[in-house]
């Protein structure tokens, strides 16, 4: 119980990002940013897939959806700075990226981390990122 306080107290005080794109699919999915909340803890707990870069791979469940029907979800971490939600896809819909789609996305997450804190707020502000906040009720 412990860690997981740790861990909602890390999430509140880190700046946490959608891209535009994962907003959209989020959308079309019908589906609320709150439910974001737990696979930013299962990255924060290293309870994910580390695919290099500082790229991860996190499942999350779909409610009313068998064990396939669930979402996988890349997200690029810099500790102690930023989470930024960057893809997110339906399991039944697509097994995994491809080895293509990685490769650009780890020269993303390669960009990103050059970031300076002021540089991603130019991004937030201009809406190429949306910041999100949890609330300590999710």
């Amino acid at each position: 119980m412990l860690a997981a306080y740790s861990t909602l107290c890390y999430i509140i005080n880190m700046d946490i990002f959608i891209t535009k794109k994962f907003e959209k699919f989020l959308k079309n999915e019908n589906l609320h940013s709150h439910i974001l909340q737990a696979p930013a803890h299962e990255v924060l707990e290293n309870r994910c897939v580390a695919l290099g870069a500082k790229l991860f791979k996190v499942r999350m469940k779909a409610s009313g959806r068998g064990k396939s029907g669930g979402y996988r979800i890349i997200v690029f971490l810099k500790v102690r700075e930023h989470l930024i939600f960057l893809v997110l896809f339906a399991k039944n819909e697509r097994d995994n990226i491809s080895d293509n789609e990685l490769k650009a996305l780890k020269l993303y997450a390669g960009e990103l981390d050059k970031l300076s804190p002021r540089e991603i707020r130019a991004m937030v502000d201009s809406g190429a990122l949306i910041e999100l906040v949890f609330s300590e009720e999710g």
